[in-house]
């Protein structure tokens, strides 16, 4: 097969060669009996220097595929962590059960990931959204939080449109949502498999992102070939010449609104709208703005031909009159046409 995946197995346990550890190998394994087509890596995050997110917000314009982090740029994240997330299909992500959630250090480094976020306006939005990602959580009890915390991590990946996998399509599960075991009563790095209906969920959970990974990538790459062929141009109203305020429109929104127009991941942008907002985030447009939301915060320092170029042409956009963008989200753009 032409085509390969490559899983990346994330631990975020601080316990170094116990249990999430070797849940995650395992879940790794079985991704690996599905075919030659697989390939797959294993790290524990803990051995990482990461540091918080401290909400600089630098990444909404300066993130890159580089240094998708740019507020923070000297520790492992940007030279170790991004690297192997970007190059990755599939992401197994382990954690214990710390109060009812995630370790700290597994939350750390997702908060870190703001930059492939929609919000932001820079080359990799929305970089994540090819990717596949499934949890595995161990729990000291049985109902210790091992759903809460998979909800968590769910929940990440969702905001980031990262497609989740739950435990696959054997029978009995062990737990539907992903891979979920409990190590009571028994102590050590191996004590998970005592739980063998969870131990059931884990593999599953392996197989799965696996193979949803496979089935993503070929769509991929079939939907980009045929892609063209199905765009189906927005249509006006057919009474009325539609146009938007586009400065009421950012008055009201901080973002630059961009639709998911057509299949193969190509979004749709008004060209006003682009005009008014580089007008908007200019210097000169910064001081009018002083002291409204992110005015100064994020807008201070952009480069506005660099932010030119990596809208145009980093990201896949196809610019859209004022009634496609209408006829797109009707809901949405509707309080600001302009009326006649």
């Amino acid at each position: 097969m032409a085509t390969k995946i490559r899983v990346l197995g994330i631990s975020c346990s601080p316990r170094k060669g116990y249990n999430t550890d070797s849940a995650v190998k395992a879940a790794l394994e079985s991704a690996e009996q599905l075919g030659d087509w697989v390939e797959t890596e294993f790290i524990n995050i803990t051995k990482y220097k990461i540091k918080p997110c401290i909400a600089c917000t630098r990444c909404y314009f300066h993130a890159s595929w580089e240094a998708p982090c740019p507020g923070i740029p000297n520790d492992d994240m940007n030279k170790e962590i991004f690297p192997r997330i970007i190059a990755a299909d599939g992401l197994l992500i382990g954690t214990p059960v710390y109060w009812g959630t995630m370790t700290a250090q597994c939350k750390s480094w997702m908060d870190r990931c703001l930059g492939f976020c929609h919000a932001s306006n820079c080359e990799t939005r929305g970089g994540l959204g090819t990717k596949v990602a499934g949890a595995i959580v161990v729990g000291w009890d049985r109902h210790g939080g091992q759903e809460v915390t998979a909800a968590c991590i769910h929940s990440w990946a969702h905001v980031l449109d990262i497609t989740v996998a739950g435990a696959g399509h054997h029978h009995p599960h062990g737990s539907y949502l992903g891979g979920m075991v409990y190590t009571q009563p028994v102590w050590g790095g191996e004590a998970w498999r005592h739980d063998g209906f969870g131990a059931r969920s884990v593999r599953g959970t392996g197989k799965r992102v696996a193979e949803l990974a496979l089935y993503k990538k070929l769509g991929r790459e079939a939907v980009e070939k045929a892609a063209s062929t199905y765009r189906k141009p927005a249509e006006g109203d057919g009474k009325r010449k539609i146009e938007i305020d586009w400065d009421e429109y950012f008055r009201v929104q901080p973002h630059f609104p961009t639709i998911h127009y057509r299949a193969g991941d190509v979004l749709g942008a008004g060209k006003v709208a682009f005009d008014k907002y580089i007008e908007w985030q200019s210097p000169e447009g910064l001081k009018k703005r002083e002291g409204e939301a992110f005015g100064e915060k994020v807008g201070a320092g952009i480069d506005i031909e660099q932010f030119k170029e990596t809208m145009k042409k980093k990201l896949k956009i196809e610019w859209l009159s004022d009634e496609e963008m209408y006829k797109c989200d009707p809901e949405f753009f509707g309080p600001y046409v302009k009326k006649k």
